[in-house]
């Protein structure tokens, strides 16, 4: 994306400006407030009559925000202050999470899939708009929705700009096809490791997603909470063996996991020792869950590592 070379001007005052005079051709930046109440009024001028004909084009931007004034204009009316795009900050690395406003491609954020979460009505859907520009000429519109529900947005490389009026994660990129989604497995506590006693686990992932699975070696899962566009799941794991219990959280390519230990290593330094071995023995003599062989499999645990 190439950008324009405007002006050495760097903050400019609500107002109307001539253009090629008291402003220069090019883009500018300005960030207003979170909805329309606070949001900033800007217009470009063929004229300065007053008239609704002499609107070139015109938006109450909200969040973040880039217009174009360009040389053909006679006009530029803002009302906020706004700043020209070289002495706008670039952040340090491409953006990943996006709240509402506008994003530049291959200043802001980079190319890839961007997925969010919306009501299920339209009342309460999130409007997006991929852009070629951002003078606010229609013809500048490369694609739009009101999204309901779970949704993702392409974002091309030869796009200019991405405008959302909702929060945005990204989710995939391009050129490795790789989700940049993450996930944070824990429990409450330090809970002690049973067979045949539940513990409870969560699952936080870094964006709403759909399609979680679970998997789980020498135990079950059960209790499952969550369903599709959630971004926190929870479930129970109950050990059902002696071994290593691990968890194991799967969503696209994203996937995370927890190992709980092995059952009765009360200590979690991942080795069975004689107090554990005996706290086994007292369990399995006075109606514990645990078997002959379970309790033999300790011993050997215990003797041999």
């Amino acid at each position: 994306v190439a950008f324009l070379t405007v002006s050495s001007v760097q903050a400019i005052d609500a107002g109307t400006y001539k253009v090629g005079t008291e402003i220069q051709p090019g883009v500018y930046a300005g960030n207003a407030g979170s909805d329309i109440g606070d949001s900033c009024y800007w217009e470009r001028l063929s004229g300065a009559s007053g008239g609704f004909g002499d609107i070139i084009a015109n938006d109450n931007a909200i969040g973040q925000f880039y217009v174009e004034v360009k040389s053909t204009d006679s006009y530029f009316t803002v009302r906020c202050e706004v700043t020209t795009l070289s002495e706008w900050p670039v952040p340090s690395q491409p953006l990943t999470t996006l709240e509402s406003g506008m994003y530049l491609v291959d200043r802001d954020i980079s190319p890839g899939t961007y997925s969010g979460q919306a009501g299920d009505t339209i009342l309460d859907s999130c409007y997006w708009e991929r852009l070629s520009g951002v003078s606010g000429d229609f013809s500048e519109l490369l694609d739009n929705d009101n999204a309901t529900g779970t949704y993702s947005v392409i974002v091309e490389d030869s796009d200019f700009a991405l405008m959302t009026r909702c929060t945005l994660n990204l989710a995939e990129t391009p050129d490795t096809g790789t989700s940049t989604l993450s996930v944070a497995l824990t429990v409450s506590g330090t809970p002690l490791v049973r067979i045949g006693q539940p513990i409870g686990v969560t699952a936080t992932f870094s964006a709403a997603v759909s399609g979680v699975t679970v998997s789980v070696d020498n135990g079950i899962s059960s209790n499952f909470v969550g369903g599709d566009g959630d971004s926190v799941y929870t479930f129970d794991v109950t050990p059902d063996a002696i071994g290593d219990v691990v968890v194991n959280v799967f969503w696209a390519d994203t996937s995370g996991t927890l190992s709980l230990g092995i059952p009765y290593d009360d200590d979690g330094d991942g080795a069975i020792s004689r107090a554990e071995v005996v706290t086994a023995i007292g369990d399995y003599l006075f109606g514990g869950l645990l078997t002959r062989d379970q309790v033999v499999a300790l011993i050997g645990l215990y003797l041999f590592g």
